[in-house]
């Protein structure tokens, strides 16, 4: 919203704005495609360490870029949009993967519950303090929660951040040599793993549409954008709690359990009124029901697949998840009434899905 008021930026409108968003999934997209190279190329701590520079970088391109081609040129900016939409496939993701590689199974959940409750806990900051204090200028809230963050993490994370990047060309020209010497191998999955990674890539997908989706719908809930986010982001806090109870019940049951309530609870948004409390409600519901799912997918990446496997089933499934991100800015131009049935039928479609995958490794 302060982005569409900055009076120097007369291209970048509440009209456009959503259109240049969906630029941030499609490079989300297409850095997924290239993730299983990337993985195969960097060590995991290099790999993170080069996407946090990247982020910054990014951030301060999107403030300044726009402003330096007078603002009215709305491919400039998508095209700045697009970048940070490739960064965010390697960065989080990347987290994401290392957390499943270092942890035992009975710690997965727990770990992945803290670190998207704190994503989610800095997100109500960022929507509380975005509303709060309109007047300040756009770009020092991007510096603040899109910029900060990723340098910080790049000093804290590791212990000598220089050397590690400095490592990375000797890295990439070793398992260059590697790969070149070994030409004829390449990484084929069996018709069982390829199976399960389909229909693993399906929950993907549902997610990605509806909690994304959900996030841009949000103006359409009601008047208050900034309330709407704080509410939806304290729905992703308790959705991130519940995942504790996956532990007891079992990853399958309780996401599967999950994906059907989200829904039902999203199907409700079809015959309820617009920008009424009720709405709001289910919305959160099937926002809550929804993280708890995009967290034992993860899991389950890790629980259901070989080793070997993960590296090509981890980028088939963020490129599912990105295909229905790609829809999601599109939905915040529409009723809720409308995007949130849409949401609502993938996640029932995820929770068959989830139903028919196996339990653990030893199943597929």
């Amino acid at each position: 919203m302060k982005l569409a008021a900055d009076p120097a930026l007369p291209g970048l409108t509440a009209e456009t704005l959503p259109f240049s968003a969906t630029a941030i999934f499609a490079g989300w997209l297409v850095g997924s495609v290239s993730l299983k190279q990337a993985l195969e190329m960097l060590s995991k701590a290099q790999f993170l360490a080069i996407s946090s520079v990247l982020l910054c970088l990014s951030t301060l391109a999107t403030v300044t870029l726009p402003h330096l081609t007078g603002g009215r040129n709305i491919f400039v900016f998508s095209a700045v949009r697009f970048v940070t939409g490739l960064l965010f496939a390697t960065g989080p993701v990347g987290n994401l993967y290392h957390v499943q590689d270092c942890l035992p199974p009975c710690r997965r959940n727990q770990a992945m519950a803290f670190i998207n409750t704190a994503y989610s806990i800095m997100a109500v900051l960022m929507a509380t303090s975005c509303g709060m204090f309109q007047f300040l200028d756009w770009r020092l809230d991007a510096l603040l929660w899109c910029g900060l963050p990723p340098f910080l993490a790049f000093f804290i994370a590791f212990k000598k951040p220089t050397e590690l990047l400095q490592s990375i060309p000797d890295t990439i020209q070793s398992r260059t040599n590697c790969n070149s010497s070994r030409p004829g191998e390449t990484d084929k999955m069996s018709p069982s793993v390829l199976q399960a990674a389909l229909k693993l890539a399906v929950c993907f997908l549902a997610c990605g549409v509806g909690s994304y989706g959900l996030s841009y719908s949000a103006g359409k809930l009601s008047e208050s954008l900034y309330t709407n986010s704080v509410l939806l982001n304290s729905a992703d806090i308790l959705g991130y709690i519940a995942v504790l109870g996956a532990d007891s019940v079992g990853r399958k049951t309780f996401q599967a359990g999950s994906y059907l309530l989200a829904g039902v609870s999203l199907l409700l948004c079809a015959i309820l009124q617009p920008g009424s409390w009720t709405i709001i409600a289910c919305a959160m519901a099937g926002r809550i029901c929804l993280n708890v799912a995009f967290t034992t997918i993860y899991v389950a990446l890790a629980e259901i697949f070989p080793e070997t496997s993960q590296k090509s089933v981890l980028p088939m499934c963020q490129i599912a998840a990105r295909l229905g991100g790609v829809l999601a800015p599109l939905s915040g131009t529409l009723p809720a009434a409308l995007s949130c049935p849409a949401f609502g039928a993938a996640c029932v479609v995820a929770a068959m899905a989830t139903l028919s995958l196996p339990e653990k490794l030893e199943d597929t």
